[in-house]
């Protein structure tokens, strides 16, 4: 009789035992995780990324930033919704206003090496900027750089211009290298320096039944020692006359 109450007791033991891994294994299989493949998880990332409502954030520049006119430096962006933003364009804002266009439809692979052209007139040098970009053909979305950031002069104003040489004349000067310069000879002889764009360009040209050329700033070459001189015609242009002039030698 004992040996039936022992064996029932093993047998008890055994069952419960079964029962507890039983209702344990259950028990995990409802209340753990579910989790996916890392792979899986990243592709669905993409796809969201891909689909999800189109918006753009400008990374840099994005507040506190000295950028040299001169230099060359990275526009920088983050977008969702890529496949809707196939294309974008990159503005300049001064305050609140519209400044210039920097590169239109471009595509979207979020940065852009944007050389800061050398200055014109009075320049483009402020410490109230910032660079807006929007979904080419779609302004309503885009994002702008949180805080103004500054455009700055470089230490040498010329630093980046091209040097025009004359070796029979023996002069040199330097000038901006978004402009272009023309030979010219009539009434008189010189060389025209001209910005690459806008009207004066027109005016880059040889001159004939003037005493000066229209262009804004010129060397006279009808003579030589001091009649061998830097002008200007164009007020406008006073501070790239004062640097060319700062640049104006004779090498002979």
């Amino acid at each position: 009789m004992q040996t039936q109450k022992g064996v029932a007791s093993v047998i008890l033991v055994v069952v419960i035992v079964v029962l507890v891994v039983v209702a344990g294994f259950f028990a995990y299989q409802y209340f753990a995780p579910k989790t996916q493949p890392v792979v899986q998880t990243q592709q669905n990332q993409n796809q969201n990324n891909q689909t999800a409502q189109p918006s753009i954030t400008v990374t840099s520049p994005n507040g506190g930033e000295a950028w040299v006119i001169g230099e060359t430096h990275n526009i920088t962006w983050t977008s969702t919704g890529t496949s809707n933003i196939p294309y974008i364009n990159i503005d300049l804002y001064r305050g609140v206003n519209f400044y210039l266009n920097i590169v239109s439809q471009i595509n979207n692979n979020g940065t852009y090496s944007w050389l800061l052209p050398p200055t014109q007139g009075a320049g483009v040098s402020g410490n109230d900027f910032k660079v807006r970009i929007s979904k080419y053909g779609d302004a309503s979305v885009y994002d702008e750089s949180n805080n103004n950031f500054s455009i700055v002069m470089p230490t040498d104003q010329t630093a980046g211009w091209k040097t025009y040489t004359d070796i029979s004349l023996g002069i040199s000067v330097k000038y901006p290298s978004s402009w272009t310069y023309q030979k010219f000879s009539c009434n008189i002889d010189g060389v025209a320096f001209c910005p690459l764009a806008g009207n004066s360009l027109l005016n880059c040209r040889q001159t004939c039944g003037m005493n000066s050329p229209e262009s804004p700033i010129y060397i006279h070459t009808n003579g030589l020692g001091s009649n061998l001189d830097l002008n200007s015609t164009d007020s406008g242009y006073k501070t790239i006359y004062n640097e060319m002039l700062s640049t104006f030698k004779f090498t002979k």
